[in-house]
Parts: C-alpha cells; sequence; structure tokens
C-alpha cells in the first residue's frame, strides 16, 4: 500500500509538469495561429502587430478559447492518467492475487489430505497432487464418472446433500490399490457467494486406513473380551454413572430371565421387581455374601462383587458387579455338616453298641446260661426220675417250659433290638394314636379280666419308620401295662405336648414307678430297676426304644417316683 501512494503522488508530480508544458506550448500555438489567421483572413495590422499588439477583444477572445483549450487538454491528462493509474491498480491486484492464489496452492498442495474443487453441476475443476495420486487426474470431467463410472451423479451423493442441506457430509470408501485395499474417508461441503448460491463444492479425502485396523483391532479385542465375559458363568454386568446398564454377559440376562438387548440402556428398577433390584441400586464397591432373589423368583445364596471403574481422566465412570451363585456350595456344606453330625451320631451309637455288647456279653454269661442251667437242671431230675410222683415230674417239666420261655423271650428281645439297630429308615407319616389303640386292644384281649382303661389323644402324627415306631410304642405302653398290674385301677394315657416348635409325645401310666436317681440306668441293656420275681422281663425293652429313637433324630426320656406311676417321653426329628 506504501508503494502505490507513493507511486500515485510521483505520478501526480508528471502529470502536473506536463500540463504545464503542454498550456504553455498551447498558448504559444494558439496565439501565434490566431494572429496569423487575423492577418491573412481580415487583413488587419501586421504579423508582428498581431502577435504582440492584438486588439482587446482579441486578447479576450484568445484567452477564453486558451481557457477552453487548456481545461480540454487537464481533463485528457488527468483521464490518461487515472486509465494508468487503474491499470497499474489492476496489475498490481492481479499480481497479488496471482501470488495468493500461488500461496493457497502451495497450502492445499502441503497438505496430506487429497483436496478436490468440484463446480455445481459436480464437474470437477481442481485436484491437488495427492487427490491425483489417489484418484487420477480428472480435471473437467464429472465427478461420478471420474471416480465411480456413473453416468448421472451417485445416489445420496455426499455434495449434493451438502448443496441442499448445508453443513459438512461424511462419506467412508473402500479403493483397491497396489498394495492393497485402502480406506478413506471424504469430508463434503459447499462453498456460498453473498447471495447463499453454491459457487463450488469442496472435497477433503483422507486416508484412514491406519484408523480403520486399529478400529478393527480394538473391535476384535472388545469382542473376543466379550466373548470370554459371555463365556464366564457367573453374572457379570457393567452400569454408568446413572445405574444403566452398559453391557452384561448371557449369565445375568439369565439370571434376571430378560433378553440382553432388554437391558441395555436400562435401570434394575426397570427391568426387576423391587425385591430383586434392591441389591443393585447401593452404588458403593463392596464384597457381600447375601441371599437374593432370581428373576425366576427362586432365592439364592451367593457372593456380591461390586466394583467402581475409572474414566481415562481418574473420574468415577460407573459400576461393575459380578454373583457368585454358592446355593450349591452352601447346600453341599449343610449335607456335610449333616454328613458330621450322622458320623458323630454313629460314633456314639457305636460306643453305645460297644457298651451293650458288654451287656450282652454279660447276659450271655449270666442270664442266658442261668436260664439253660435250669432247663438242664430239671431236664436231669425227669432224667433220674425213678421214685418220684407224676406231681413232681409235671413241676420238673413246667421248670423245663419255663425255662425255654425264658431263653425265647431274651432272644426275641436281642432280635428286636437288632432290628431297631439295622433295619433301613423308611419315613412317612406315622399315625400314632391308631398304633397305640391297636397295642391296647391286643393288651386287653389277652388279659380280659383286668380292669383297665386306655386314654390315646387323637390325630397324634409322626415322620418316620411305620415298623419301628409301633415296635418302639409296644415296648412303652407294654413297660406300662407291665408295672401297672398291682394296681386297682389300670390306667394308660398317650398323647402330646407342645413345647415351642418341637412336638413331645408320651405315654404315662399309674403303675410301680422308679426311683429317679437310678434314670440312668434306665436305658442301659439288661439293666433292671425291679425284681424279676416282682414284674419279670430282661431288661431289653426301654434299650430298644431309645435306638429307634435316636435313630429318628429324637430323644427320649422318663419322669417317675416310686410308687406314683412314671411318664416316659419321646420326640420325632426330622
Amino acid at each position: 500500500m506504501f508503494c502505490l501512494n507513493n507511486k500515485s503522488k510521483a505520478s501526480k508530480a508528471i502529470m502536473d509538469r506536463k500540463l504545464l508544458f503542454t498550456g504553455l506550448c498551447l498558448i504559444v500555438v494558439y496565439w501565434l495561429l490566431d494572429a496569423a489567421l487575423d492577418v491573412a483572413v481580415f487583413k488587419e495590422a501586421s504579423f508582428v502587430n498581431a502577435v504582440t499588439a492584438p486588439p482587446h477583444h482579441q486578447i479576450v477572445d484568445r484567452l477564453l478559447v486558451l481557457v477552453i483549450l487548456l481545461s480540454f487538454a487537464r481533463y485528457g491528462l488527468y483521464a490518461s492518467q487515472s486509465r494508468e493509474s487503474l491499470e497499474e491498480a489492476l496489475q498490481d491486484a492481479l499480481k497479488n492475487a496471482e501470488h495468493e492464489r500461488a500461496k493457497l496452492v502451495a497450502v492445499v498442495e502441503a497438505m496430506g489430505d487429497g483436496i478436490s474443487i468440484q463446480a455445481p453441476d459436480l464437474t470437477v475443476l481442481y485436484q491437488n497432487q495427492v487427490h491425483q495420486q489417489i484418484t487420477g487426474s480428472h480435471a473437467g470431467e464429472p465427478c461420478y464418472q471420474a471416480y465411480r463410472h456413473e453416468s448421472a451423479p451417485c445416489q445420496g451423493c455426499h455434495l449434493l446433500e451438502a448443496f441442499q442441506e448445508g453443513g459438512v457430509h461424511r462419506l467412508e470408501v473402500r479403493r483397491e490399490g497396489s498394495q492393497g485395499p485402502r480406506w478413506y474417508e471424504i469430508l463434503g461441503s459447499a462453498a456460498r457467494d453473498e447471495a447463499g448460491r453454491v459457487t463450488a463444492g469442496v472435497e477433503v479425502m483422507r486416508d484412514i486406513t491406519e484408523r480403520k485396523a486399529a478400529e478393527q483391532a480394538v473391535g476384535k479385542q472388545a469382542a473376543l473380551l466379550q466373548h470370554l465375559i459371555d463365556t464366564i458363568p457367573n453374572p457379570v454386568y457393567y452400569q454408568d454413572a446413572n445405574g444403566r446398564f452398559i453391557w452384561c454377559n448371557f449369565a445375568f440376562a439369565a439370571w434376571l430371565g430378560k433378553p440382553r438387548e432388554l437391558l441395555i440402556g436400562r435401570t434394575i428398577a426397570e427391568v426387576a421387581p423391587a425385591q430383586v433390584s434392591r441389591a443393585f441400586q447401593e452404588k458403593e464397591p463392596a464384597v457381600q455374601e447375601t441371599t437374593l432373589l432370581r428373576g425366576d423368583g427362586e432365592l439364592r445364596d451367593i457372593i456380591f462383587y461390586k466394583s467402581v471403574y475409572q474414566e481415562q481422566g481418574g473420574e468415577p465412570g460407573g459400576l461393575v458387579g459380578a454373583i457368585i451363585d454358592i446355593t450349591l456350595r452352601k447346600r453341599a456344606e449343610q449335607e456335610i455338616f449333616g454328613l458330621n453330625a450322622a458320623l458323630t451320631q454313629q460314633a456314639v451309637e457305636l460306643q453305645q453298641v460297644n457298651r451293650e455288647l458288654e451287656a450282652f456279653n454279660h447276659a450271655i454269661s449270666h442270664d442266658l446260661r442261668t436260664s439253660l442251667t435250669r432247663i438242664y437242671s430239671y431236664a436231669q431230675l425227669l432224667q433220674d426220675c425213678e421214685g418220684t410222683t407224676d406231681q413232681d415230674r409235671a413241676s420238673y417239666v413246667q421248670g423245663v417250659n419255663e425255662g425255654c420261655l425264658q431263653v425265647e423271650g431274651l432272644l426275641n428281645s436281642l432280635l428286636s433290638l437288632s432290628r431297631a439297630t439295622e433295619v433301613s429308615l423308611k419315613k412317612d407319616q406315622v399315625d400314632l394314636s391308631t398304633i397305640a389303640s391297636q397295642i391296647a386292644r391286643g393288651l386287653q384281649m389277652a388279659d380280659p379280666h383286668r380292669s383297665a382303661s386306655f386314654r390315646i389323644q387323637p390325630g397324634l402324627q409322626a415322620a418316620g419308620d411305620q415298623q419301628l415306631m409301633q415296635v418302639a410304642l409296644e415296648n412303652l405302653i407294654g413297660n406300662a401295662w407291665k408295672y401297672t398290674a398291682r394296681a386297682p385301677e389300670t390306667l394308660i394315657e398317650v398323647g402330646a405336648v407342645h413345647s415351642g416348635a418341637e412336638t413331645v409325645f408320651f405315654v404315662k401310666d399309674n403303675g410301680a414307678g422308679y426311683d429317679s436317681s437310678q434314670s440312668d440306668d434306665l436305658f442301659k441293656p439288661f439293666r433292671r430297676l425291679h425284681s424279676s420275681t416282682d414284674f419279670p422281663g430282661n431288661g431289653l425293652g426301654l434299650a430298644t426304644v431309645r435306638r429307634i429313637i435316636r435313630r429318628h433324630n429324637g430323644r427320649v426320656w422318663g419322669e417317675s417316683s416310686p410308687g406314683q406311676g412314671a411318664t416316659f417321653f419321646f420326640t420325632v426329628g426330622t
């Protein structure tokens, strides 16, 4: 701009000098010509006089004409100078425009992206070198014909969309090259004039092959990671900071009983009832062992893991959760606990069996030998029956018979005790009231002359083995029947009472009773609290009862006082 101003000032000075010189020349020439005309045409004074001393009116005329001529000369000179100035300015503007264009072209050529300019009719006007290297040189050709070999604009052309809608429109294309396929991102936009009319379309073509390869690699890694997560049998899920599910594996979707597509983008409260979703709404990280309702309504034992993950900037991004179902493990632990309890019970029973074996040895060596000795003695007397009466022989035979009955009773009791130990349990609902009534009727039929009454509570039910429970009641009611033999009026009660959630059954009588200080010996085999002459027996009945009740995971005990009757209680476990 400074150079232009200096040029203008210099041109104006030159013009002023030219104008002054031209004016002087015109004045001189016109003055001489007018003097010559006056002499030649009007025959006035001599030429010298006409030049040096013309009349006053001629001087005025000459000066007026000279002013007019000088004005025209000045206008012409100024017009010429203005045209020259405008031409110089135009040349300068053209040079500046060419310079700017060269700079713009240099910038465009230096860019790593391919750039092309299309006319509104999609004719290619310009391509930089990068664009030509990618697509070839196609200036002057329609872009759809040059790039796609089509006879008409492509459907959904991004440039036409930019012409119609404005903005920048994006397109990804795949092109085959000498080194394999390449991916390009094309950005199209419209150039408009001040009136908003489209003057050209600009395309930027960028090689995104490496980015696509990176995206594909990331996509493969993400797909592999998701596949690995989907193969995990435990439910796993991700939530954003607002509690909405970002992703989950198939196990989690199956846990909630919902398709995975229905879960993504929703909160747990939107897809699960309150009793299920409550455990998921806590956002603090935790490791918790609890019980949780599954989507199908089944209550499961689980370990619930929650962890907060962070975004790249370190800000909390959301929550990762995992559920480990430990229901089977819990059941296995309970089974192991039950097995341990059973083993403990078996160990206790084994100790008891060992003690009973000791008692059994005592029975074999004492009770059974006593009966066999009695039988042998009476048999010897029968063998040496010379000089004896028939009454004596009948007494000997009765003694042998009673000894055999004692042996038979002892063997039956041992068999009953063995069955109570070895028989397999077949648990079912047992009607104890019916069994007790049947036993009572059998005892009354065996001794119809005895004055006795039974009070049996109806509806007594227990979960146990039918045969073993019948053996237990036969022994308990049979003992009550035996020890009430000397009572003026026999009364036997069978019923149950409730102690909290436990049902306690009982058999009560008004018989002889026993000393409670001897309760420890009550259920031991072959231990009798009364003499066999007062109340015959072999001491195995209550031992058999205890064995049966223990096999039913129950307890048995007695309460009594001498002469006040006895009450035996028992429970039946599950």
